[in-house]
């Protein structure tokens, strides 16, 4: 599995990751940044199991699964 590109909330808590599996499908995951860490993240969707065939498919529907992404995207 490759990170394609990295998407972080405006005040930096949260981000969610595309990536392409070695298959050739795309999927996304979101996290939430560790308070007591500031460099680590953590896992807070149940969305990395979601399959879609190109990245595109993959951006909009963590537009529909994730509230503050969707404004970034609009």
């Amino acid at each position: 599995m490759l990170v394609v590109d990295s998407v972080n909330s405006e005040d930096n808590q949260y981000c969610v990751d595309f990536f392409k599996r070695d298959d050739g499908t795309f999927g996304f995951e979101e996290y939430r940044r560790d308070i007591e860490d500031y460099n680590q993240w953590f896992k807070i969707g149940c969305f990395d199991t979601l399959l879609f065939t190109t990245k595109k498919d993959a951006i909009e529907a963590a537009g529909d699964h994730v509230i503050w992404l969707k404004g970034q995207l609009e």
